[in-house]
């Protein structure tokens, strides 16, 4: 299954504070939105329905407190059946679905392409609109 929402990636990177109006400019200068290639099938833990309940947990696990998602991403990091890493809601918009990779030997990532944001505004200026936030 490709995993794909750059929307994700973008909102989780430069829309973490819904306080602050505005992306600075060189913010978005700066950076490149890339896909990556790994031949391994990666085994996900899913937090997004189901999944959390089976574990004992609600969906505070993933809009709360870093220190306690950390402890369960341990917790998964260590159990028996080796998960590669976490489907979860995005904290910031819980549209988009993000990824957690953990770091295994097998998890061996490439670009198989990557493009500069301010070659691609079409893809990330609809979600500053949806946020309500501009550029300075």
């Amino acid at each position: 299954m490709p995993l794909r929402d750059a929307g994700a990636a973008f909102i989780e990177t430069l829309l973490r504070n819904p306080r602050i109006p505005f992306v600075e400019r060189t913010e978005i200068e700066i950076r490149s939105a890339s896909a990556l290639a790994n031949d391994h099938v990666l085994k996900l833990v899913d937090f997004r329905g189901g999944g959390l309940s089976q574990i004992g947990a609600d969906n505070r696990l993933t809009t709360g407190s870093y220190a306690v998602a950390g402890q369960w991403a341990l917790a998964l990091w260590q159990h028996a059946d080796a998960p590669d890493g976490i489907l979860y809601r995005s904290k910031h918009d819980p549209k988009h679905i993000c990824t957690a990779i953990f770091d295994r030997a097998h998890c061996r990532f490439s670009v198989s392409s990557s493009q500069s944001l301010t070659d691609i505004p079409h893809q990330w200026a609809p979600i500053l609109n949806a946020h309500r936030k501009g550029i300075a």
